[in-house]
């Protein structure tokens, strides 16, 4: 028996998984990064989620990892996947042989890597299933984890601030570790060490390597009274869920229903929101009650404590076909900004098919049944003179009834009819001519004009060709024009010289950017770029003397943009054999800076090597907490190739992307003159010359048309040292002399139906606007009708012709007032009976007799029962609404193969062997395997009658007993009587009334779904002279929905 009643809860209650839906954007890097799912993304294979298009084309690999408990030992390390390990479960684009991972679940964490570097992002998009909370943390072995924090405005909570519950995961024993993008190595991932100023981004995960156990995700625990989610499914009607505050303050929690997302293809289709209820206990009536839950509510909880909530469901809401899906989203947050959870919701549209068992309890018997009384009436000359009781007169009368005499078709009277014309030029009302008078009128009807053809001005675009207006393209022709419309094109705009940026590319011009187009051109402009500054000329100086002369550089002209050491020449003097060289140096030119993203508050070490030399120092320029340059403190000598120069050290405040550098060889100086050979002489050398650097090279380029706008530039010399970005001139390039277009409209009817162009205009870059002369305003025509004596219509007087008719107005008239009049009574009771009536008014204008209701009679009120009495009530409602009385019902495996699980009316119909765990119940008052057809529904606001007959010859009859002579159906003789003769047919009239409220009062949790019920009525008769009538309450649960009978 229990499993049959386990599959039963299975069937009604079980959950609805993946039902919600919320798209997750995550932002990832060239290299290696590490996400964090909270929802289930399993609904589609990889390849399907990731298509190699778009965004996602960037990624190549997704890894899975597979955390151990016991697991003291990797492979190499746990945060470097490993192929074919155990640890690691991998998905490779187009690599089906070496991947292991298909789909993705939630509440999971995977390493994703993406092509291209750091310097590369990228923004994917996932939609998942919101999955409820959960972390397992593993004392031995890493743990890779996510965490469902709160963004406020761009930022996330701090490690420090999110963990103050749980600080054992970042004491200072423990190692955070997150992935930046790039190749893996001593940098990626790179561990945290500032809990204060890292935050948690609730879609990257962590590592953790912490000696520490337990299940923390959030400041707040949820648990729930069914698994997964509120899940209602198909029948349950109440969910519990308990949230927990671990902190140590007092904390504000706001929940929110949430629309959930369209469903991905080939998911199950949402009808609409789950409309939930708040159900709240009185402690001190000990009842609940229940509200519509659909705006965010506040619920503050203690520190340290928990509190409970309970949801119901409207499923009266649920307007949608029989097992249709209904999902959202219960969104949680909480006022510190720490945490963002969506709980997922989910029901299914039931219906009330299936066995309801419940009780019928009675509180109310009356022998006093009350009946309506009726009667018919009678016509003369088109009015009502008599009224004549139909049958008994009733009973249960104890003032006269209303009584009520439907009235008289509208045969007295006829609506006036008419036409109208209207001015084929002028479009207004001219006449209107009366069809027909009609009858019935005693003053003049109100006639009404229908609307004319509204004015609506025309629209169109302008299609532009080489810088002309081609022509124009009708997006509205308009109506309630009388003559053609004006059309007006706006002007081209002044001829305008371009405008441009150019970059560099390290000391050249890589690119000139547009910033206007200028236009219109017919033929392109010239490009012109300012030059590169001049290259400066290192010199020396000479002294001492012939015997031993000396050689200076000079401070202030150190040369600038050496790509190749000088030469020096040493002349003048007399003598000869003077030789000197020169060294180069490193100047802040001789390098291109990148800032990258971090901020600093003390700038980071310079540090310069390569290049061939030596000596050079430098330290780092800040700006905005940002690097934005080096300023050269010893230019150092020897240097013969581009140097490089690294940063290192320096206190950071933000950012994860450090500055670099890269040096060239074309911008050194003379950092120092070292004087060779003496030589010989008798008067000391008088010149010394260092060679020049090379000349810089200025940048050219051309530049390209389109649609008379300039659209881009050909850089063809990138030029040379350039140190800041040149500005760029265009001149010249013939422009198109401005002219304005014109179009005529022309007209078919009262709307534009082609336009002609007169002139193309010229000069447009970008179309122009259009516009057209509005149409005349359309008013509605008036009119005015005369009656005649006789109250027939007899003309009209137009009292304001109107205009914009383009087709024939409809004329309407009021219908007449004066017609035929209904008849009344009043009724005469007697004894409780209703025994005659009195015409007060007879009417006019029957032309079939007219119907006669008379008022139902007051309900007995009956004796009161001294206390409830109850009656076990068994209802089948079929698939298709017939629902039926049982005397019996039996549930279990159908002996019919293939023995499905099905409710049956006789213990025959259920499988021989399974009849030990198989569930019989029992009306005990019914007659035994007796199926009663009820009609109606039990759907709220309905009844249900069902008739329960037995004859006076059945064995349960109350008056037959088999060995009592005067009671057994038989004569003296043993012959076989009649009814009436020592028994009696008992009929019992049921009527179950299905009401939305419980009629007791209170809240009954699923009532209208899985509890239905009402007030019930049994009149009973043949067991006394007069009828019995029994009142009371009823309640019934589903216990199947298995909505076949089998008989």
């Amino acid at each position: 028996m229990n499993k049959i009643f386990f599959a039963l809860f299975a069937l009604l209650f079980a959950a609805t998984a993946h039902a919600q839906w919320r798209t997750e954007t995550y932002t990832l890097k060239g290299g290696w990064n590490a996400i964090y799912l909270h929802g289930y993304a399993g609904y589609d294979t990889i390849d399907n989620l990731l298509p190699n298009s778009g965004s996602t084309a960037n990624i190549t690999e997704v890894w899975s990892w597979n955390p151990n408990p016991d697991q003291v030992q990797f492979t190499d390390s746990q945060m470097i996947p490993s192929v074919g390990t155990a640890e690691w479960s991998v998905w490779k684009r187009g690599d089906i042989a070496s991947s292991t991972l298909s789909r993705m679940a939630g509440q999971r964490a995977y390493l994703v890597k993406c092509i291209g570097n750091s310097g590369n992002s990228y923004s994917v998009t996932l939609k998942q299933s919101p999955q409820l909370p959960g972390n397992s943390w593993v004392r031995n072995g890493a743990n890779l984890l996510g965490f469902p924090t709160y963004k406020n405005g761009s930022t996330f909570p701090t490690f420090a601030s999110y963990f103050a519950t749980f600080p054992a995961a970042i004491a200072s024993s423990s190692k955070v570790f997150k992935y930046q993008g790039g190749d893996m190595g001593a940098t990626n991932p790179a561990q945290l060490f500032s809990t204060a100023t890292e935050r948690v981004d609730r879609n990257q995960a962590y590592w953790f390597s912490a000696k520490v156990a337990g299940e923390y995700y959030a400041p707040l625990e949820f648990s729930l009274s069914t698994s997964g989610g509120l899940h209602f499914g198909r029948g349950l009607s109440e969910i519990k869920l308990r949230i927990r505050n671990r902190t140590a303050a007092l904390v504000t929690v706001t929940l929110t229903p949430t629309a959930s997302e369209a469903e991905p293809s080939y998911q199950t289709a949402i009808a609409g929101s789950v409309s939930l209820m708040r159900r709240t206990f009185n402690a001190a009536t000990a009842t609940w009650s229940e509200a519509a839950f659909s705006a965010a509510v506040p619920e503050v909880i203690a520190p340290q404590s928990t509190i409970e909530l309970s949801f119901g469901i409207n499923r009266a809401s649920m307007t949608g076909s029989v097992g249709a899906l209904y999902a959202s989203l219960l969104r949680i947050t909480e006022s510190s900004n720490l945490m963002d959870v969506y709980l997922p919701v989910s029901a299914k549209k039931d219906s009330l098919a299936g066995l309801w068992v419940g009780d019928i309890s009675f509180n109310s018997v009356s022998n006093k049944v009350s009946n309506p009384a009726q009667a018919t009436a009678t016509l003369t000359n088109g009015a009502v003179t008599a009224l004549t009781v139909d049958g008994s007169g009733g009973s249960g009368y104890t003032s006269p009834p209303v009584v009520t005499i439907t009235a008289p078709a509208n045969n007295d009277m006829k609506v006036a009819t008419a036409t109208a014309a209207a001015n084929s030029t002028t479009r207004v009302v001219s006449s209107i001519t009366l069809a027909d008078g009609g009858f019935g009128y005693p003053t003049a009807p109100l006639v009404t004009l229908s609307a004319p053809t509204p004015a609506v001005t025309a629209t169109a675009t302008a299609v532009l060709s080489a810088g002309t207006v081609a022509s124009l393209t009708r997006t509205l022709d308009g109506s309630a024009y009388l003559t053609q419309p004006t059309i007006t094109v706006a002007a081209p705009p002044a001829s305008s010289q371009a405008t441009a940026t150019a970059l560099l590319a390290g000391k050249s011009v890589g690119v000139i950017e547009v910033n206007n187009g200028g236009g219109y051109y017919s033929s392109a402009p010239t490009v012109g770029i300012a030059a590169p500054p001049a290259r400066v000329r290192a010199t020396a100086t000479l002294g001492g003397t012939a015997a031993s002369w000396t050689i200076t550089k000079a401070v202030a002209v150190v040369g600038t943009g050496y790509a190749t050491v000088p030469a020096v020449t040493i002349s003048g003097g007399t003598g000869s054999g003077a030789t000197a060289t020169a060294t180069l140096g490193l100047t802040a030119d001789s390098f291109s800076i990148t800032p990258g993203t971090m901020s600093y508050s003390v700038a980071p070490t310079v540090t310069i090597t390569g290049g061939g030399g030596s000596g050079a120092t430098a330290t780092a320029v800040l700006t905005g907490g940002s690097v934005t340059g080096i300023t050269i403190t010893n230019s150092g000598s020897g240097y013969t190739t581009a140097p490089s120069l690294g940063f290192t050290g320096g206190t950071t405040t933000g950012g994860d992307v450090a500055p670099t550098a890269v040096g060239n060889a074309t911008q050194f100086t003379v950092s120092t003159v070292v004087k060779g050979a003496n030589g010989a002489y008798s008067v000391i050398p008088s010149t010394v010359v260092i060679d020049a650097p090379p000349a810089a090279v200025q940048a050219t380029a051309t530049a390209s048309i389109a649609n008379g706008l300039v659209t881009g530039f050909t850089v063809t010399n990138g030029g040379t040292g350039y140190t800041s970005p040149p500005t760029v001139n265009l001149s010249g390039g013939a422009f198109v002399q401005p002219s304005t277009a014109t179009f005529t409209a022309t007209l078919s009817g009262d709307k534009v139906t082609s336009t002609t162009r007169v002139s193309a205009g010229a000069g447009y870059t970008s179309p122009p606007t259009v516009t057209f002369s509005a149409p005349p305003a359309s008013v509605q025509a008036t009119a005015t009708a005369s009656v005649s004596n006789n109250r027939v219509t007899s003309g009209f007087t137009i009292t304001n012709a109107g205009s914009g008719y383009f087709s024939t107005p409809t004329v309407t008239l009021a219908a007449p007032s004066l017609g035929p009049q209904p008849a009344s009574a009043v009724a005469q009771v007697s004894n409780g009976r209703v025994t005659g009536f009195t015409i007060t008014a007879g009417g006019s204008g029957y032309t079939v007799t007219p119907k006669v209701t008379i008022a139902a009679p007051p309900a007995q009120s009956g004796t009161a029962t001294p206390g409830r009495f109850k009656l076990r009530t068994l209802l089948h409602v079929a698939d298709s609404g017939v629902t039926k009385l049982l005397s019996k019902a039996y549930l279990g495996p159908l002996a019919v193969a293939p023995n499905d699980l099905g409710i049956a009316t006789s213990q025959n119909l259920l499988k021989t062997s399974d009849l030990a765990s198989a569930k019989r119940i029992s009306a005990a008052h019914l007659p035994a395997g007796r199926v009663f057809t009820g009609s109606g529904n039990v759907t709220s606001g309905s009844s249900l009658a069902c008739t329960i007959s037995l004859p006076y010859n059945d064995p349960t009859n109350p008056f037959v007993h088999s060995f009592h002579p005067d009671h057994d159906n038989k004569n003296a003789r043993f012959e076989p009587v009649g009814e009436g003769v020592e028994s009696y047919t008992v009929n019992r009239a049921a009527t179950f009334t299905f009401t939305s409220t419980p009629p007791t009062g209170g809240v009954v949790a699923g009532w209208g779904s899985s509890v239905i019920g009402g007030t019930y009525r049994e009149i009973i008769t043949g067991l006394h002279s007069s009828s019995i009538q029994l009142d009371g309450t009823f309640e019934l649960r589903r216990v199947s929905e298995i909505g076949t009978l089998s008989q």
